[in-house]
């Protein structure tokens, strides 16, 4: 049944994974666009875009790391969202009620989801929504009001609803997060699975051979700002117990060795903050 708007505790989304052919989409221009869900659940996916083998734009639903081809290729997949929707110009200027599916992005999701859990406005199935656009490709911001209207659907809008897709009803939403299989993904892709290991062996051949071999060259961004940050921790902790042994007589000449050693650790990972920073 797709992830409900009343239930709190379902409207956490989770990752799940689509649609094609001929599909009535809502498309927002810049300006407001006016809405309204006609369900009360959606999906979401986390999807990858890209130009397939024969150069078209493609998508595909993310297969989880360690398992996706798409990952393996460097690209990062994007949260998103699936509605029912009817789009309330449209309808004025043809006289004509169709079901649109919406796609959107975190940053319209998190607003309407904020509109739900508001005592005062709630279910977004039964008032409009204004989704006002500003800016083009990656300065485009959305903003999201809510109509001060609160009112259902009438019953023509409803029968139009629960329609077969091709008679302008609603859209199965499962569809657009159905998972392909890693097979199905290679061949849009137009490579084989043995050509990805290979490159992945190359890599780690390069990381083997740098100056320094480590187990750092494989570890993630996070891991290193994590691995970073307890060093530090490590020094302050033998500056501070070097300071309780000042009446230890035979260990006198080398604390400052190691106290400069600390030091210099230390003045690394600061340059290294900075260098992060910048």
């Amino acid at each position: 049944m797709g992830k409900k708007f009343r239930a709190k505790d379902k409207y956490e989304s989770t990752q799940t994974s689509g649609g094609g052919g001929d599909i009535r989409r809502m498309k927002f221009e810049v300006g407001t666009s006016i809405v309204r869900i006609v369900q009360d659940n959606f999906e979401d996916a986390w999807v990858h875009y890209f130009n397939d083998k024969d150069g078209k734009n493609s998508r595909v639903v993310c297969l989880g790391k360690g398992k996706c081809p798409v990952c393996e290729t460097g690209a990062k997949a994007t949260h998103r969202f699936y509605f029912n929707v009817i789009d309330r110009k449209e309808q004025k200027e043809t006289k004509k009620t169709e079901i649109k599916i919406m796609e959107c992005g975190k940053m319209i999701y998190e607003q309407i989801r904020e509109l739900a859990l508001d005592e005062e406005y709630g279910d977004p199935t039964q008032y409009n929504l204004k989704i006002t656009r500003k800016g083009e490709k990656k300065s485009t911001k959305y903003s999201v009001r809510a109509s001060t209207k609160i009112y259902d659907l009438t019953e023509d809008e409803k029968e139009v609803s629960k329609s077969a897709t091709e008679e302008g009803g609603s859209y199965d939403l499962t569809l657009f997060v159905g998972k392909q299989t890693k097979a199905e993904i290679l061949e849009r892709l137009g490579t084989e699975e043995e050509e990805i290991e290979e490159e992945n062996n190359d890599e780690d051949e390069e990381n083997t051979n740098d100056s320094k071999p480590s187990k750092k060259n494989k570890i993630s961004n996070n891991d290193k700002e994590n691995e970073d940050e307890d060093e530090e921790e490590l020094d302050i902790d033998k500056e501070l117990e070097e300071l309780e042994e000042d009446d230890d007589d035979d260990e006198e000449e080398e604390k400052p060795k190691k106290k400069a050693n600390n030091e210099k650790k230390v003045s690394k990972k600061d340059e290294d903050d900075e260098e992060e920073d910048w």
